[in-house]
């Protein structure tokens, strides 16, 4: 009986794909934009490195052997500067 009683929570389970993880992009990406121009969404401790895009070869390198978790690609117009905060100043100031 006991074991029955250990069960019963895994009888009611179901497994059900989705699609993009269910967003819904209009109202949860704006979201995530929010909280990312407020701080509270910490991106950029996710980036091993910043490389501009004429290195993106080098930045397949590093992540094929390993050496970084995540490369941020940037375009040369977007600014030489690769301080973390300074995708957040830039939104800041599109806002």
């Amino acid at each position: 009986m006991r074991a029955a009683i250990l069960e019963q929570p895994l009888l009611d389970r179901a497994l059900i794909g989705a699609f993009h993880g269910s967003a819904r992009a209009r109202v949860d990406f704006l979201w995530l934009l929010d909280l990312y121009g407020q701080g509270r969404l910490k991106l950029d401790e996710l980036v091993s490195r910043t490389r501009p895009l004429d290195e993106i070869n080098e930045a397949f390198d590093d992540m094929n052997t390993g050496t970084v978790a995540r490369t941020r690609g940037v375009s040369q117009a977007v600014g030489a500067s690769n301080h973390p905060s300074a995708a957040r100043l830039r939104f800041r100031e599109r806002r």
